[in-house]
C-alpha cells in the first residue's frame, strides 16, 4: 500500500466477510476470534481504510461484537440493507469520500441468505432484500453527484449479475466469494464486477484513467499478497507478534493434557503407525519418508502446534472418540498418520487384520482449496501409502 501510495492518490476498501474464518465459532475458538477481529481493525487503521462493507463472516460473534469493533474502527462499516427487528439500521448505507480530486460513493450491501441461527443474538439482525435495497438507495447516493459509485457486498455472483441489470448507476461491484474463489471480472450493463477470496490471499486493484470526452476508464489486476518478498510493515508486524503471542497462551489453555473421559484419552479407539508398522513395515518404511509423517513438525515450526484449526488436519485424534482436544493424544499420534484415512484401527489390529479398515482416500476433507494445494490428489494419495504390500 505504501508503494502504491507513492505512484498517486489510492482508496482502500473492504467488501467486508473478512474477521472470521466460519460463520459459526465453536466456544473454544471465541476468544481467539476476538483476538484476531481486534487485530485487523487495528490493522486497518494503519492502513487508512476508506470504509469495510459487512459480510455474513463478520457477524460470527454477533451484531453486539461487530458494534464494539465498529467504535474501534476509524473507518466506517457500511450495510444499507441490515437493521434492527425495529427497522433501525446498525450501520450507515453509504460514504462518500475523496481521492486524487474524485468523489466516491461506498455503498454497503448484505447477502440476505444470512443464517441467523449461526449467529449469537441472531434475533436482533433483520436483513432487507439486498437488490430492493439497492434501487431504493443507489439512485438516491447518486443525488449527491460522485464521479464513482462503488459497492461493497458479499452477495453470489448470481446476484451481482441481477444487481448490473437493472441498470442503476454502479460503476464498480467489490464482491467477496464465500468460497475462496478468485473470480474473472466482468462488465455488464456498464459496471466492472470484481470480486476476491475472504482469506486476504489477493490484493485487488482498480485504476481509475480518466476518458477523452468525460467519464472514467476503469482497469482491474490482482496482486497475489502471500510472497516472502512483501516484509512486514513495522507496525503491524508487531502488533501481529503481540497477538499471537496472546493467541498461544489462550491455546495453549484450552487444551488439557488428559481428555476428562477413558484412560486412553481421546485416542482410545486408535493405535497409531506404529501398531500398523507390524504387518504393513514396507508400507510404514515409505510413509516415514512422506511429508505426511513429518505434518506436526511443520506446525511446530510455525508455532502453530496448538492451534486446533490445524491439529484436525496435521494429527491423528487430537478430536475423536469425545469430541474435546487431548494433549496427549495430539502427543501420541502425531502427523498425518494410517489412520488419518483409514480411521480407527483398534478392531483391526486386535483381529490381527480379519476387521477390515475403511478404504482410505479421504484427503480431500483437509486438502482444500483454502488449506492446500489440490492437483492430483488422488496420485499423491497413492505416492503417500504406496501398494508395497
Amino acid at each position: 500500500m505504501e508503494a502504491a501510495r507513492t505512484q498517486g492518490p489510492v482508496l482502500l476498501v473492504n467488501a467486508g466477510n473478512c474477521l472470521f474464518k466460519r460463520e459459526r465459532i465453536p466456544a473454544r475458538k471465541v476468544p481467539e476470534a476476538r483476538e484476531i477481529a481486534r487485530l485487523m481493525v487495528d490493522a486497518y487503521n494503519e492502513m487508512g481504510l476508506a470504509a469495510m462493507g459487512v459480510g455474513a463472516y463478520d457477524l460470527s460473534l454477533g451484531v453486539d461484537f461487530l458494534l464494539e469493533l465498529g467504535r474501534r474502527a476509524r473507518f466506517p462499516l457500511l450495510c444499507a440493507n441490515l437493521t434492527d427487528p425495529h427497522g433501525t439500521p446498525y450501520f450507515p448505507a453509504y460514504r462518500v469520500v475523496e481521492a486524487g480530486g474524485l468523489r466516491v460513493a461506498l455503498v454497503g450491501l448484505i447477502d440476505d441468505r444470512l443464517k441467523r441461527g449461526h449467529i449469537p443474538g441472531g434475533r436482533k439482525v433483520v436483513v432487507a432484500p439486498p437488490l430492493e435495497t439497492a434501487a431504493r438507495v443507489i439512485p438516491r447516493v447518486a443525488e449527491e453527484g460522485p464521479d464513482l459509485v462503488v459497492v461493497l457486498t458479499d452477495m453470489t455472483e448470481r446476484r451481482l449479475r441481477l444487481l448490473a441489470r437493472r441498470g442503476l448507476p454502479v460503476d464498480l461491484v467489490v464482491g467477496t466469494s464465500r468460497r475462496n474463489q478468485l473470480s474473472v471480472p466482468f462488465r455488464l450493463k456498464g459496471t466492472l464486477i470484481v470480486a476476491l477470496d475472504r482469506r486476504g490471499k489477493t490484493l485487488g486493484r482498480v485504476d481509475v484513467i480518466p476518458k477523452k470526452g468525460g467519464g472514467y476508464e476503469l482497469r482491474n489486476s490482482f496482486v497475489p499478497l502471500l510472497q516472502k518478498r512483501y516484509p512486514d510493515h513495522p507496525r503491524v508486524g508487531s502488533m501481529v507478534r503481540e497477538v499471537l503471542t496472546r493467541i498461544r497462551s489462550l491455546q495453549a489453555q484450552a487444551i488439557p493434557e488428559e481428555a476428562e473421559r477413558g484412560e486412553e484419552g481421546c485416542g482410545q479407539d486408535y493405535v497409531g503407525a506404529e501398531t500398523c508398522r507390524r504387518c504393513h513395515g514396507r508400507r510404514y518404511a515409505h510413509w516415514k519418508r512422506t511429508p505426511h509423517a513429518r505434518a506436526y513438525e511443520t506446525l511446530r515450526a510455525k508455532g502453530k502446534e496448538l492451534d486446533t484449526d490445524c491439529l484436525a488436519c496435521h494429527t491423528v485424534a487430537f478430536e475423536c472418540s469425545n469430541g474435546k482436544p487431548d494433549r496427549r493424544s495430539m502427543e501420541q499420534f502425531p502427523g498425518v498418520q494410517c489412520e488419518s484415512c483409514h480411521g480407527p484401527g483398534s478392531a483391526h489390529a486386535a483381529s490381527e487384520g480379519r476387521t477390515p479398515v475403511e478404504p482410505g482416500l479421504v484427503c480431500a476433507k483437509c486438502h482444500t482449496r483454502d488449506r492446500s494445494d489440490t492437483e492430483r490428489i488422488e496420485d499423491r494419495a497413492s505416492e503417500a501409502c504406496a501398494e508395497t504390500d
